[in-house]
């Protein structure tokens, strides 16, 4: 039966699918989408238990929140798409191009990874227990420390206290399973028989993904090309303007 996602559009032209990553739901692509709707017909996703998207009983899988995407692709008609994923959404794109690659044309994939280690399954154990604790305070703490550099939160004080104190509900049950599913997602013996131009970007930074691991899944795709910024996971927040721009060059 499965899940069809809901879905904003906004733009015209050749379609590109967005695909956000853990907790967030597809208008947290808000500050790309703004630039690149100019451009394209911008399809911003929200995943399974996220924002208008109802959930299943039972976990998530990578796998799972790829068929989705897929189903929803198909609905909509788009025989191929650019398709661009963050964190989670760029292990989610990874599987889609996997098992349906005729769906996606050109990949971005934004902070990514493709090996369970040490460090990621550690990072998303963390991130489990503290979705499962349903304290939206201590999730907001983890999920900020960790995701944006130290040298934002101090030059954006206000801003920061901002996102920490955020009222909105936080869908602690969808959290956790996401974070569940991030750490057993394990493909990378299966990059290699990737055919889709892909670019990945990296936060050097970055303390949830380190680089290394987006390194070395650039490695494995086949001619995927790499940017990487000076910031950290949410490199594509914190040097907006850079990223878009670098982006739509390399999408076009």
């Amino acid at each position: 039966m499965g899940v069809l996602p809901a879905y904003a559009e906004e733009g015209e032209g050749e379609p590109l699918v967005l695909v956000m990553g853990l907790g967030a739901d597809g208008e947290t692509w808000r500050p790309h989408v703004d630039e690149w709707s100019k451009h394209y017909r911008c399809i911003m996703i929200d995943n399974r238990g996220i924002g208008r998207t109802p959930d299943e009983d039972g976990p998530h899988s990578i796998a799972l929140l790829a068929e989705d995407v897929a189903r929803l692709m198909d609905h909509l008609g788009l025989s191929r798409a650019r398709v661009i994923g963050v964190s989670m959404g760029s292990a989610v794109t990874q599987q889609l191009m996997l098992s349906r690659p005729d769906l996606v044309g050109r990949s971005v994939l934004i902070a990514t990874w493709s090996q369970v280690t040490a460090s990621v399954r550690t990072i998303f154990e963390a991130l489990d227990r503290a979705a499962r604790h349903r304290d939206p305070g201590l999730l907001r703490r983890i999920l900020h420390t960790v995701t944006w550099t130290f040298d934002w939160t101090d030059s954006h004080p206000d801003e920061a206290r901002a996102k920490i104190e955020d009222p909105a509900p936080i869908p602690f049950e969808t959290v956790s399973k996401q974070a569940r599913a991030c750490a057993s997602f394990d493909v990378a013996d299966q990059l290699g028989r990737i055919a889709i131009p892909t670019l990945i970007t990296i936060g050097v930074q970055d303390l949830i993904i380190h680089p290394g691991l987006s390194r070395q899944t650039a490695q494995l795709i086949p001619g995927a090309e790499v940017i990487e910024y000076g910031t950290g996971h949410v490199h594509h927040f914190e040097e907006v303007q850079k990223f878009n721009h670098d982006v739509l060059e390399w999408i076009r």
